[in-house]
This record gives structure tokens, sequence and C-alpha cells, in this order.
């Protein structure tokens, strides 16, 4: 998921290729809504969906299933290095 200003955009993998859904919340209040489904804030601008995580690289972006890269925020990289070994990934 990724923000823009008051809009958030959600995208899904399907079996035809991906869609993309733009949700009329900001990045916060999706955030409250899907922590308890598998997302993880960590960047201001990106919610990670677990189901899709591949690997965290040393320079500290993660790498997801599709082969898509997303930053960690600095200020978020110890919460996210605690989940991700919580679920072990």
């Amino acid at each position: 998921m990724e923000a823009a200003g008051e809009l958030c955009y959600l995208y899904m993998d399907r079996s035809n290729g991906r869609s993309k859904i733009s949700i009329t919340q900001t990045i916060g209040e999706c955030e409250k809504r899907l922590r308890l489904f598998g997302f993880l804030r960590i960047h201001r601008q990106y919610l990670l969906n677990l189901s899709f995580f591949k690997q965290a690289s040393a320079g500290m972006q993660i790498e997801l299933v599709g082969g898509q890269a997303l930053p960690i925020a600095r200020r978020r990289r110890a919460e996210v290095a605690k989940v991700l070994a919580f679920y072990g990934l």
C-alpha cells in the first residue's frame, strides 16, 4: 500500500495481472484498520503486506515477492526487524 497525500493506493496481485485501488483515507487510518491483517508500516509512504515479503536487504530495503523494493524508514527499522523476527521472516 502506498500513500499519496490524503489518498492511499492498494496494489493487488491477481492471476490476470496487477490492479490498483484508490482509497480516500490517510495511510495512518489504513494502518490502524489493516494492522491486524498482516500489514506493517515501514515508511511514511508505505504499508507492507507481510504475505508479499521476500527479504530485507542490508541497505534496509524490503524486497517483495514480485521483485519490487520498498525503503524502510530509519526510525522504523528496529520495529520492522522485531516484527520480521517474530514472524520468522
